[in-house]
């Protein structure tokens, strides 16, 4: 019985282990998305804004501005809901 049950541990942690490293590679994938619109937005806004195009230009290079903001926004915690004792 305790054979059987150490068994069934193991291959839950196995499964666990595997899906921690999926998970990591969802995240980084997404950090490299996240990095590319920081970088390339920003450059293409400057291209069009040399290139004449002043309104698409700043959108461009604010939308590339917008996910490096949000980024270091301190997000509000609530846990407590509004309760203080």
């Amino acid at each position: 019985m305790a054979e059987e049950e150490q068994r069934h541990r193991h291959l839950l942690e196995k499964s666990f282990a595997q899906n921690n490293h999926t998970l990591t590679n969802e995240r980084r994938n997404g950090q490299y998305m996240a990095f590319a619109i920081a970088v390339l937005f920003p450059l293409l806004g400057v291209y069009l804004i040399m290139n004449g195009a002043k309104i698409e230009g700043s959108i461009f290079g604010g939308v590339g501005l917008v996910p490096v903001i949000y980024a270091f926004i301190p997000k509000k915690d609530n846990s407590d809901n509004g309760e203080k004792s």
